[in-house]
């Protein structure tokens, strides 16, 4: 008996790392499926270690709990926002303020506050599945209203369900709407985007990849940043295992300057430190103190991938007089380079344990039930509250931060609606530790991300003075 238990012991451990194949490789049948499921492992498990406590066969049940503390680690990441801070106390503080509203009756319609303040940098946005447009039209609308939503995006739409959504009343809630345009290709139908605020720019092809159209829409946030909303909804894998895995990847288009760019486009603190020190120690001698910690931040500087426009501006800088650099700085100031923050919403078709999935995450998006950490938002299926997986997602980039991560019923559909409020920050978003690419990258902070963070938040300070 206990070489069966083995047996099925090394089947299991096989199974849970398919979650750690290079992303791609992930593209083939039936592997999405088997990896799609491994969340629940630590229930067969849990089962072969108490059987085999029960036989006193210790070496095997030691294997079995290792196995079980593994297949939680990236589950665990839903209720820490870091492995080194656990939010216990701000959950606690949280639950207890929400009850305490429930029982004074203050979370009534009446009395219920505003969750969208798109002037000042907060949004309300819902997402879902309409499954081939099926989903209940009114009851979409309501959600919209409750949930006091400022940006809705739904996938798998029908021209019919467009129409219902009009008459319920949608165009009065989000008046302001992009939709894709509809295809032959498309996976279950087309995707749309709806916006309270007026758009300075739309498209229905916000980025190439093999499924529906990507809708986008714009809006000014600032003189130097926009928002981008993005509506999106790969391949299921039934329809193309390959394209599924080329469609999330494909996603990341959306950011200009992805973060897993090669390690010398974003160094280390440390070897920036390293950098001005030698520049201190060269301006000592040839007492030019002033020039080299000019050149050492200037290379600094340039290392962040965003910030190309400014280090054409010093190359060109070093190569003419001052006067040429002056007006060259000075054109530059006129016409700052804009930053764009986007968030792509829909039904994902994946999740964290898909090499693919966290290989976008890697690109530089965010989750929102990530970083709100008040546990697993599943989606899918609807008509169950157990087993469910996690489907759909609101994904960000920096400089947003997300909290009220919930899911609501729609019927008609098989998804359940999933709703986030997004809020504007001063500095790039913490990162989670549960989004790295393997299991050495996942279970200690980002060294070098949260490296390149502080940099960009240095020189965005620099850029306000």
């Amino acid at each position: 008996m206990l070489i069966a238990m083995w047996i099925v012991l090394i089947v299991l451990i096989s199974w849970l790392a398919l979650t750690e194949l290079p992303a791609g490789w992930d593209g083939h049948k039936p592997l999405p499926y088997l990896i799609a499921l491994t969340p629940f492992l630590w229930i067969p498990f849990t089962a072969l270690a108490i059987v085999g406590a029960c036989l006193h066969a210790w070496p095997f049940t030691i294997c079995a709990v290792v196995m079980l503390i593994a297949s939680l680690m990236r589950q665990s990441a839903y209720w820490l926002n870091d492995i080194k801070a656990p939010n216990t106390a701000a959950a606690l503080a949280r639950r207890l303020t929400e009850r305490k509203a429930r029982e004074s009756g203050t979370t009534s319609d009446a009395a219920r506050p505003r969750k969208s303040h798109p002037d000042h940098g907060q949004f309300r946005v819902l997402t879902l599945n309409c499954r081939y447009g099926r989903a209940d039209a009114g009851r979409i609308v309501d959600l919209v209203r409750d949930e006091d939503v400022a940006v809705l995006a739904l996938q798998e739409l029908s021209e019919d369900l467009v129409a219902r959504l009009d008459a319920a009343g949608l165009n009065a809630l989000l008046p302001y709407h992009e939709l894709g345009e509809p295809l032959p290709t498309d996976n279950g139908g087309f995707n749309g985007v709806w916006m309270r605020v007026e758009p300075s720019a739309s498209t229905p092809t916000g980025v190439p990849i093999p499924a529906a159209d990507v809708p986008t829409m714009t809006i000014p946030f600032s003189s130097t940043r926009d928002i981008t909303f993005a509506s999106a909804h790969p391949k299921s894998p039934m329809r193309g295992c390959r394209a599924w895995s080329e469609g999330i990847i494909g996603l990341r288009a959306l950011i200009a300057h992805p973060k897993d760019e090669p390690r010398e486009k974003y160094p280390t603190l440390a070897a920036i430190d390293a950098a001005n020190r030698a520049a201190a120690a060269a301006a000592e001698k040839d007492g030019s103190r002033d020039g080299a910690f000019a050149q050492a931040g200037i290379s600094a500087h340039s290392a962040t991938a965003d910030r190309a426009a400014h280090h054409d501006a010093a190359g060109h800088a070093a190569a003419t007089t001052v006067a040429e650099a002056q007006t060259a700085q000075s054109s530059a100031a006129q016409q700052p380079e804009r930053e764009t923050i986007c968030v792509v919403m829909g039904d994902f078709n994946s999740s964290v344990p898909h090499p693919s999935f966290r290989k976008l995450l890697a690109a530089g998006f965010h989750d929102a039930a990530l970083t709100d950490a008040r546990g697993l938002r599943p989606t899918y299926p609807r008509w169950i509250k157990w087993p469910r997986i996690v489907l759909d997602h609101v994904l960000f980039t920096d400089y947003l931060t997300a909290c009220d991560v919930r899911a609501a019923e729609v019927p008609g559909t098989d998804h359940l609606a999933l709703a986030a409020t997004l809020t504007i920050i001063d500095h790039p978003t913490p990162l989670n530790a549960g989004a790295g690419e393997t299991w050495p990258d996942s279970l200690p902070p980002l060294a070098r991300e949260r490296a390149r963070d502080h940099i960009r938040a240095a020189h965005d300070e620099a850029d306000a003075d």
